[in-house]
């Protein structure tokens, strides 16, 4: 018999559709935050000739009131980061989701070496009168707001893109038979085409809000494509990053205890407490905070 059958069913659908996708995608927010901030700690002792990238014309014009709205699917993509990766376990599976996690991080990895090695640098964007910012609208204020607190370098590739770019590439991938069973064709060419729209937007807004000058934008997306070629290439089985949190997953009450190395006496004793329902509510209020609380820490920069 599943253990997992005497769990409340409300709790077994908020574990199965959020809390089991939930953690690795935390825990990718702070991956790319440290890699970006180590990244930029290393390019910030280099001469200040280094930080040279072309100008397009399109890289060269003012914040107005007419393109600060990009401002808004720059914002966006936060979420769409924290919602898609659960989209994508529920709906494809945990075999797509996991080669998401595994390709998302060597992304990030790939992405920080490049920027190490090839440096570019955003001041020029805040220095020069040619990219100031003359737009008197919220977006256009708020963008001001955002240069006095930004350090002034900028990643090449956009890890902004890569973040976006990715869920893109799996959700080409689910176009296969295997991975679209929970979901008609039509749906899932509806949620690709989405997907494809909201890409362009984000990179767009990359640049659009100088944030990112316009070569990063194609540069993350080459960056993506080569190293989930790569990833494709060598998928083994077992998945270890399934097994990981498959295991921490376990330990946390949140799914089954069998076929786990690790974490099935935990989930036993909970399981056997007689009021069950109290401690269901409590895990999910501290997974809640505790997730929240990284999140907070991790976009401030600490």
């Amino acid at each position: 018999m599943d253990k997992f059958l005497i769990f409340p069913k409300w709790y077994q659908w908020i574990c199965k559709r959020i809390f089991l996708a939930l953690l690795p995608t935390v825990i990718l927010f702070a991956l790319q935050h440290w890699i970006w901030f180590i990244a930029g700690a290393i390019v910030k002792q280099y001469p200040a000739s280094v930080f040279t990238e072309p100008l397009t014309p399109l890289d060269k014009f003012h914040i107005t009131d007419g393109n600060s709205w990009f401002l808004i699917f720059y914002g966006l993509s936060y979420v769409y980061w924290l919602v898609m990766p659960i989209v994508i376990y529920s709906i494809y599976g945990p075999k797509l989701y996991y080669r998401f996690v595994w390709t998302l991080v060597f992304m990030y990895l790939f992405g920080g070496i490049i920027f190490i090695a090839f440096p570019t640098s955003s001041k020029i964007l805040y220095t020069d009168s040619d990219f100031s910012v003359t737009g008197t609208d919220i977006f256009s204020k708020f963008i001001e707001n955002m240069r006095v607190h930004n350090s002034g370098v900028c990643a090449l590739p956009s890890f902004h893109v890569i973040g976006t770019y990715s869920i893109f590439l799996i959700q080409r991938s689910s176009l296969s038979k295997k991975y679209s069973k929970n979901i008609s064709k039509k749906t899932n060419i509806s949620l690709l085409i989405f997907s494809s729209i909201f890409n362009v937007m984000v990179g767009m807004s990359t640049f659009m809000t100088h944030q990112h000058f316009i070569l990063d934008f194609p540069s993350a997306i080459l960056c993506c494509e080569i190293v989930y070629f790569i990833m494709l290439k060598l998928e083994k089985k077992p998945n270890i990053t399934q097994r990981l949190f498959t295991n921490l997953n376990v330990a946390l009450a949140f799914e089954n205890a069998q076929n786990t190395t690790w974490g099935g006496n935990l989930c036993t004793k909970i399981m056997n407490l007689k009021h069950r329902t109290f401690w269901y509510v409590l895990i999910i209020i501290l997974y809640l905070v505790v997730n929240l609380g990284l999140l907070y820490s991790f976009s401030i920069g600490l």
